[in-house]
This record gives C-alpha cells, structure tokens and sequence, in this order.
C-alpha cells in the first residue's frame, strides 16, 4: 500500500491510450469505474486524455469516482493529459511506475498496447522480487489476454516460469474486484 496518511483505497488500471476494437473495452472500462465510484475507491492510471485511459478520466469525472493521472513531463507533451483531475507528474516512465506500486493498493490490466505490457510485467516482475505486494490481474475481456496466458503457460511448460507462479485472469469486472479489493465483511449485529 501507499502513504500511511492515505485511507481510501485505490486501485491502478493500465490500459492503453488507444481505444482498440470493439466496444466491450469501453463497456468495461464504463463498468469499472461506476464500481469504484460506488464503493470509494480511486482509480491512479497514466493520466492521458487519448482512448481507453481517457475514457477512465472522463467517465471518473461523470460517475464523481476520485481519479489520480500519473505521467511522465515528457510524455504529457505528445499525448494530452486529462484536465481537471489530479496529476501527479514525473520525470521518467520508471518513476510513474514506482508512483503506481506507491499510490496503489492493486493493479488491474484491462485491454491495451506495448506500454500496457510493459507496465503490466514491471508490476509482475516487481512482486514476484518482492518490491511491492501489490496483487495483480488482467481483465481478460472476451478472450483479449488469451495469447497472453498461452504464453505463459509456454514459459511454464519451458522452464522459465515456476509451476507454482500464480498469474491471476478474471473475465469480469466484479471478478476483478473481488479477487483485488474484496468488500469487507458486514459488520455481525450482537
């Protein structure tokens, strides 16, 4: 987890600053955010203005959902920032990362390119070092992630994954939640 001083919970959603094909990316993306603004929890993502991470920033802003933007100077000067949210700039994308594992309590993968990836295997790579605890998934909508964990198993069945690595892919948002965030058990009434 991040500050001491921070008391919500936020989640960080990697996703890519292209809206790609098809709608069900969007649709999640709507769906995710309208979960995290209902049960208080802030999303961090790379604070671009440009497909699905600005989705994430306008739909935020619609559903009241607290939004932090993380980006590096540099990259704010080719693709937009989101206006109207909080920005956290940085001075290198290996900053924004250390940023995400530090703001963050989990990480959630949904639908993107290269720069999800790479983020997506920086956060894998840093807990499986033990750098950060944060738990990670890939929202594996409609099959998206699918070439992604055939690799995976590839890796396993090579040697180069450990057969006891858990990689964790849900096919739904409140699968997603429930296995990052889980709500808190009702209070018992004595």
């Amino acid at each position: 987890m991040g500050e001491d001083a921070r008391t919500e919970l936020a989640l960080a959603v990697f996703c890519g600053t292209s809206k790609g094909s098809g709608s069900a990316p969007a649709r999640a993306v709507d769906e995710l955010v309208t979960v995290c603004a209902s049960r208080g929890i802030r999303i961090v993502y790379g604070g671009s203005d440009v497909g699905l991470m600005g989705r994430v920033a306008r739909i935020a802003q619609d559903r009241a959902c607290a939004v932090t933007g993380v980006t590096p100077h540099h990259l704010a000067e080719i693709e937009p920032p989101a206006r109207d949210i909080e920005m956290v700039y940085v001075d290198s994308m290996a900053e924004r990362k250390e940023q995400f594992a530090d703001l963050a309590d989990a990480v959630l993968v949904l639908p993107g390119g290269i720069g999800t990836l790479d983020e997506a295997f920086d956060a894998l790579t840093g807990e499986q070092l033990g750098t950060h605890t944060l738990p990670i998934a890939f929202l594996d909508i409609e099959g998206f992630w699918a070439p992604l964990r055939d690799l995976i198993e590839h890796l396993r069945v090579q040697g180069f994954v450990a057969k006891d690595r858990r990689i964790v892919f849900v096919a739904t948002v409140g699968e997603a939640l429930e296995v990052l965030m889980p709500a808190p058990a009702a209070a018992e009434v004595v």
